[in-house]
């Protein structure tokens, strides 16, 4: 296990303190045929796990509705969902697609096992274990899952679906041994629903909302005390509720992004979805999926990055909506099961003697072709809106593999453990590129380590100041984009770029900033510099190597 990197955050290195599970699996291929079928198997698992993910809609909405038809709109829905598509895509090699696959099947086991089955919610335990050797954020799913049987606790009443949810939520506490944080999260999951015990001994139902109340607030008190031990419950809040300074630039990370929630639920699923929902809500049966979808929600209003909890939610919610608009439009479409085996039973008692009311109208062709252009329609802005183009353009390949190939190679690439001669400074967004195309270190890459400096030396308003930086940081190269300079489009990073550096933009007028960045040392570097030479340029992207008496 690699467990410092120098390629990243040079020359200080970074920590790889993330949990491993998800990374050995991409990599178990490549330990067995080399390097090249790692790279492979993680081009390829994303559509996998969304195959599966599709299959799980399936599976969670014929269980909760016992119709077929309902389960295949479900899952056909969720493969066109743009929230869905873009993280199963080929090559995107992320956990999201995993831990969604993880999370749908924890709830279809939780789901299952209310049918007095409840020893299925071990297979959920193991699941959710899985999630938390997996992902730092595993608890934020687990909660979601912890929520949704205590909804369901409080319903049947019932003390072995609370014992058995219990044990489900303190298996993943094994994560212990690799960290020790994620555990107590589990810890106090698996208690909330272990003392609502006490809860379903009184029969008033205003005792469950106070509890949930209750444990709403207590989580709220921990996180105001200054106590090291469960520092954990305050920088979970903070990262969910996006007040790390790092957070407010990246773009998952955004928050009450309603217009990108709707577009990315593919926009009529989502508002067939919500009168749905509401009226699930007063449903015992099927407010599950209510609870569900509002959790989701609530996640995506913090952060995008959450939406993906909310896909299978969606396609089963507007499936059964569209299905319910196909039925009040004469077609044969919801409890067909039930209605069919009922009228073999009245055929069989008249003994082949037809009434009228028994005669149904048998569906014809054009009924099909009438209700397939419906649902395409419904689902039209999910051909337009799953369309993404590939993240690394054709100028930022060529630029990477001329740096690969025309600037000297540093060390130690494959055992970064050890400290290499030089680094290259850009934007963190670009940081992976570097390290994964040219095989360079960089002083900041996505986790946003060396971010600080690297802003800094951007905003820099003299040479010195920028120079200070480069001797610190040990740059030889420095690689920009023009969507890094300032402009009056929405697609500039500058605004992000001051922000880390500890300006607010936010509060800055238009003439501020073009003031501020006219005197940076990005703009600089576009206008000439005395220690920084054009070295290469490609299209938009252009390469400096630094000059150092």
């Amino acid at each position: 296990k690699l467990n410092f990197d120098y390629y990243l955050n040079y020359p200080y290195g970074l920590k790889i303190g993330w949990l491993p599970l998800f990374d050995y699996i991409i990599a178990f291929p490549g330990i067995i045929f080399g390097f090249k079928a790692s790279e492979i198997f993680a081009a390829i698992l994303p559509p996998i796990l969304g195959l599966l993910s599709i299959l799980l809609t399936y599976l969670i909405a014929h269980e909760i509705f016992k119709n077929v038809k309902i389960a295949l709109l479900s899952s056909f829905l969720m493969a066109f969902l743009p929230s869905n598509v873009n993280i199963t895509s080929l090559g995107f090699a992320d956990h999201h697609p995993w831990n969604i696959l993880l999370f749908l099947a924890a709830i279809y086991f939780l789901i299952i096992s209310l049918d007095n089955r409840y020893y299925y919610l071990i297979i959920s335990g193991v699941l959710l274990t899985v999630l938390a050797f997996s992902w730092f954020g595993a608890a934020i799913y687990c909660s979601i899952f912890a929520l949704l049987a205590y909804y369901k606790i409080v319903i049947k009443r019932e003390n072995k679906l609370l014992f058995y949810t219990t044990i489900a939520l303190l298996m993943p506490v094994s994560v212990y041994f690799v960290n020790s944080f994620i555990a107590t999260a589990f810890v106090i999951l698996s208690a909330f629903i272990g003392l609502s015990f006490f809860v379903n001994k009184i029969s008033d139902r205003r005792v469950a909302y106070l509890y949930l109340v209750g444990s709403i607030a207590t989580v709220i008190i921990l996180y105001n005390l200054p106590i090291e031990q469960i520092s954990f419950i305050k920088s979970g809040i903070d990262y969910l509720f996006g007040l790390k300074i790092h957070l407010s630039t990246i773009a998952e990370a955004q928050s009450f992004e309603v217009s990108s929630i709707v577009y990315s639920n593919a926009v009529f699923p989502f508002i067939i979805s919500l009168p749905v929902v509401f009226l699930f809500l007063f449903d015992k049966d099927k407010g599950l999926i209510s609870i569900w979808f509002i959790l989701a929600l609530l996640l995506s209003l913090l952060q995008l990055r959450f939406i993906t909890l909310l896909s299978a939610a969606v396609a089963i919610s507007s499936a059964y909506g569209i299905c319910y608009i196909l039925q009040s439009a004469g077609y044969e479409i919801l409890e067909v099961e039930e209605r069919e085996e009922t009228r073999k039973k009245k055929l069989k008692a008249k003994k082949g003697k037809k009434t009228k009311k028994d005669l149904k109208r048998e569906p014809k062709k054009t009924d099909y072709i009438y209700a397939s252009i419906f649902i395409l329609f419904l689902i039209s802005p999910a051909f337009i809106l799953s369309i993404k183009t590939f993240d690394m353009s054709k100028d930022w390949e060529d630029a990477l593999l001329w740096i690969k190939n025309n600037t000297p190679e540093t060390s130690y690439y494959l055992s970064p453990n050890k400290k290499p001669e030089y680094s290259i400074l850009s934007w963190w967004d670009y940081g992976n590129w570097i390290v994964y195309v040219a095989k360079r270190p960089v002083v900041c890459n996505n986790f946003q380590a060396g971010a600080i400096d690297a802003a800094k030396f951007f905003t820099a308003q003299n040479e010195s100041d920028a120079l200070k930086i480069v001797k610190k940081r040990g740059i030889k190269y420095i690689v920009v984009d023009d969507v890094m300079i300032y402009n009056n489009t929405t697609k500039t990073k500058f605004p992000a770029i001051l922000k880390i550096a500890g300006y607010n933009p936010d509060f800055m007028d238009k003439e501020e900033i073009m003031d501020l960045y006219n005197k940076s040392m990005l703009c600089k570097l576009y206008n000439g510099s005395k220690h920084f030479k054009l070295t290469k340029e490609f299209g938009s992207v252009k390469v400096f190597e630094v000059l150092m008496s």
